[in-house]
């Protein structure tokens, strides 16, 4: 027990959305729960963390394709784990996501072939590795030039045109 009496009144102050703080708290419960059983199922069925080692992130793309085709045939539970496809394609989306936050290990594995505006595979597609990496060059080189410089006052360009 605290020496100095204190209200409880729900008053208390706590500065998590001042400092930008991820709010985790808005992510269901259940949905998180859901995914960690499908994890722990893959755990089980082949090894823990068995899916940071990389794969091609086609196949991600389709096992979520596959998981969402179900769903849209009414089929809500993956027969095989008797969890919901929801979770699986909430795997799928995990992993996906990690494997593109981490192009230095994972550029290896973006096999996508498509880019967008297309209906065909495109065959000089850049990876994102790719890509990432002409972005970088590029801000580097636009915080190298010089700011241009300011006309002097009372001097005007003079027209081309004339």
């Amino acid at each position: 027990m605290p020496k100095k009496k204190i209200e409880i009144n729900g008053k208390g102050t706590k500065f998590d959305f001042r400092d930008k703080k991820t709010r985790l708290e808005l992510l269901p419960p259940n949905f998180t729960e859901a995914i960690g059983k499908v994890l722990t199922y893959g755990a089980e069925k082949y090894d823990a963390h068995n899916w940071m080692q990389g794969m091609e992130f086609s196949r991600l793309i389709g096992a979520m394709k596959r998981h969402l085709e179900e769903i849209e045939f009414s089929e809500d539970w993956d027969p095989e784990t008797a969890e919901q496809h929801t979770a699986h394609i909430g795997c799928c989306l995990a992993f996906l996501h990690y494997f593109i936050e981490h192009p230095e290990q994972y550029e290896q594995f973006d096999d996508r072939v498509f880019e967008r505006g297309t209906a065909t595979a495109a065959s000089s597609n850049p990876t994102l590795f790719e890509v990432l990496h002409e972005q970088d060059k590029s801000k580097k080189a636009s915080r190298r030039r010089q700011p241009k410089k300011k006309a002097k006052k009372g001097t005007t360009k003079k027209s081309k045109a004339g």
